[in-house]
């Protein structure tokens, strides 16, 4: 999954590069969105530490 965020965010990129500022944009905001997402859900696990 984290793969997959990286390659979307790389495909913004290129679509900057390119000229394409629309769709940078939108592959970009799809991007961010997915990122939100991934940390929420590595943030609300539940870590249990045994000392």
């Amino acid at each position: 999954m984290m793969a997959a965020l990286f390659i979307v965010w790389l495909g913004a990129f290129v679509a900057a590069a390119k000229g394409r500022r629309n769709l940078s944009i939108v592959i970009g905001l799809a991007a961010l969105i997915l990122s939100l997402a991934m940390f929420r859900f590595h943030v609300s696990d539940n870590i249990t530490l045994s000392l």
